[in-house]
C-alpha cells in the first residue's frame, strides 16, 4: 500500500529540517524571530520557564519532523516523484494547501502579526522543499 520507506532517508530529512530550523531561528534570522515572536520583550521569569522546557521541545520537534519525513516519503512514492522539479512542486503544493492555511490561522485567530506569519510560512516552505527533495530523490 505505501511502498517501501527508506528509514535512513527519513532520518536524514528530519535532521536536515531540524538544522534548517536551527539556522533559520538562530544565526540567520534570530534577531528578526525574537522581535516578531515577542520573545525579545518577554519577562526573564517567562524566558527561564521556556528554557527549562527547551530540550523537551527540541526532542518533540525532532519526532514531529520524523513523522513528516515518513509521510513525505509515502507521498513522493505514491505520486512517483523522480526529479527535483517534481519534488519541489509537491512541496509547494503541500505548503500552499496545508501549511499556509494552518500558519495563517495564527494571524486570524491568535493575533499574531502578519510579519510573523510570513516569517514562519517562509521557514516551512524552505524546510518542506528540502525534505521532499531528500525523501523523493534519495530512495
Amino acid at each position: 500500500m505505501f511502498g517501501s520507506v527508506n528509514y535512513l532517508v527519513v532520518l536524514v530529512s528530519a535532521i536536515a529540517a531540524f538544522a534548517i530550523g536551527f539556522l533559520w531561528h538562530g544565526p540567520l534570522f534570530g534577531k528578526m524571530y525574537m522581535r516578531l515572536s515577542g520573545l525579545g520583550t518577554m519577562s526573564s521569569s517567562k524566558k527561564k520557564a521556556m528554557m527549562s522546557t527547551a530540550t523537551r521541545s527540541m526532542i518533540l520537534q525532532f519526532i514531529v519532523l520524523l513523522i513528516v519525513g515518513y509521510v513525505l516519503s509515502i507521498l513522493t512514492w505514491k505520486f512517483g516523484v523522480t526529479s527535483g522539479i517534481e519534488a519541489t512542486l509537491l512541496a509547494v503544493l503541500l505548503w500552499l494547501g496545508v501549511v499556509v492555511p494552518v500558519v495563517l490561522s495564527r494571524y486570524l485567530w491568535e493575533c499574531a502579526s502578519i510579519q510573523f506569519v510570513y516569517f514562519n510560512a517562509a521557514y516551512h516552505l524552505v524546510s518542506l522543499i528540502v525534505m521532499v527533495n531528500i525523501v523523493g530523490l534519495w530512495r
